[in-house]
């Protein structure tokens, strides 16, 4: 069983074990496999990382600028932890 997926909608890898965005970019990719639950080695990290790179993924950049605004009524992705808290008001935030 494969313990991520692609979310083509908003371009993102989710990890299924972590319940969290995997950062785009090959170095934060493998930092995330190689550390705790996962700890990948060898081939099975270089194929888990060939893989995460046929991804068409947004840059950190793009995700920020299109963070969700608290009108927008947002749907949760499925396997992404979603936390009760507080948001900024304030638009430059």
């Amino acid at each position: 069983m494969s313990f991520f997926s692609y979310n083509s909608v908003h371009r993102v890898v989710i990890c299924y074990t972590c319940h969290s965005c995997i950062v785009p970019g090959h170095r934060s990719q493998e930092y995330h496999m190689r550390a705790e639950p996962h700890r990948l080695l060898g081939q099975v990290l270089k194929t888990t990382l060939e893989l995460l790179s046929t991804y068409s993924l947004r840059t950190l950049g793009e995700l920020q600028q299109h963070k969700p605004r608290i009108e927008d009524h947002c749907q949760v992705i499925e396997h992404l932890a979603c936390y009760s808290g507080f948001y900024c008001l304030q638009p430059e935030c």
